[in-house]
């Protein structure tokens, strides 16, 4: 919290400095006392003692978190009360150990597997790490808390006891020098261990910022093994040239068209073969490989499908299991790529967002050449 901020007093805030026998402490009413709209926490520092000054962001913000004051900036202006973090995280690389370059391509693909189950099983040992951590740090400083509140409390106590014998002088002097000397040691003790306590919780946030750090790493291994996997998987994938140059699949990486390839199906067509037929429910949709294909209704032929134009994709696209509305005729032998929503939906964020981009890219030249044709047929009539 910045030395120069100002605050004022709310109304709860003066309702609760006007009630001798309110919830707050001598210290939180020194300060909540001292308020006035102009002076900083840095003045206020000086005004308290040095025990008081210790403590006095953490009382600040029970007071401003309590509504029993504002920031002075901000007096006549809504609070937000939610402020989120924002981190980015750097990405690092690694390079390939040299001895692995010298096996074989089927043992090259195992050893990468090997270490991709093995970053896999260390992610979720640190994972599981870090939330003990997460959750001793959490009792610590619970900890920190309830004994900061008994300590004052106790301070309290000892000070009201003290005022009584002043007051009263009804003990003697030594007594009142013996009780003195109890609080000063009381004092002494709960700073003492609240400063062992504060050493100990960043000692704790270290450790914690060490296992985020070490997490991090290992997800971003497991990427890079990931990509090295599907890296491997393309090169050698007999379908992978037939489909890399598509422009259906212009925008996918090498893990993208490695999933794809995992589960989509390879399918071929002799000419005059129906692939789709008009009015049949269906949900998968045809991504066309090489050929050509015809779509037709009614005996008409509507367009002409080549290679890297999808088809049949209403369903996904609409999310409705409406009838097929035009049928598809293959007119040479051809090479289809069919796909099943199903799947998309335990695929990769990646792949999703690369066939939803590819569908809109597809849809918008779609739109174009419709819009271009009716400007020509009202261009002629």
């Amino acid at each position: 919290m910045s030395q120069l901020k100002s605050f004022v007093i709310t109304p709860s805030g003066k309702s609760e400095l006007d009630n001798p026998t309110g919830e707050l402490t001598l210290d939180q009413r020194q300060i909540l006392s001292l308020v006035d709209g102009h002076r900083t926490i840095k003045e206020v520092s000086q005004l308290v003692s040095s025990t008081t000054s210790l403590y006095l962001n953490e009382f600040f913000e029970y007071l401003l978190l309590a509504g029993l004051i504002t920031d002075a900036s901000e007096a006549n202006m809504p609070i937000d009360p939610t402020r989120v973090p924002f981190k980015k995280a750097a990405l690092t690389t690694q390079v390939l150990n040299q001895d692995r370059l010298l096996l074989t391509e089927s043992e090259r693909r195992a050893c990468l597997e090997q270490d991709l189950k093995n970053s896999e099983t260390q992610l979720a040992q640190l994972s599981e790490e870090h939330e003990q951590l997460a959750n001793k740090y959490k009792r610590i400083k619970q900890q920190v808390l309830s004994y900061k509140e008994g300590m004052e409390s106790r301070i309290v106590a000892q000070q009201a006891e003290l005022d009584i014998i002043l007051k009263q002088n009804q003990q003697s002097l030594s007594q009142r020098v013996q009780l003195e000397t109890e609080l000063k040691t009381l004092r002494e003790e709960f700073e003492q261990q609240q400063e062992l306590m504060e050493r100990k919780t960043m000692q704790l946030e270290d450790a914690v910022k060490v296992r985020m750090s070490k997490e991090r790493l290992i997800s971003e291994e497991q990427q890079r093994q990931k990509m090295l996997v599907a890296d491997e998987m393309v090169h050698t994938h007999p379908r992978y040239k037939k489909i890399r140059d598509l422009d259906f699949f212009r925008n996918f990486g090498n893990l993208e068209l490695a999933e794809l390839l995992l589960w989509a199906e390879w399918r071929v067509a002799e000419p005059g073969e129906v692939v789709l037929q008009e009015g049949d429910i269906g949900t998968p949709f045809f991504v066309v490989v090489s050929g050509r294909l015809v779509v037709e209704k009614s005996h008409k032929i509507l367009t002409i499908l080549k290679p890297g134009t999808p088809f049949g994709e209403g369903f996904y696209l609409e999310h409705e299991n409406s009838c097929r509305s035009a049928s598809v005729v293959a007119k040479t032998d051809c090479e289809l790529l069919r796909i099943d929503p199903a799947h998309l939906d335990s695929a990769e964020l990646g792949s999703r967002m690369r066939i939803a981009e590819a569908f809109m890219r597809i849809q918008t030249k779609r739109l174009r050449a419709a819009s271009q044709m009716l400007k020509n047929l009202l261009a002629h009539s």
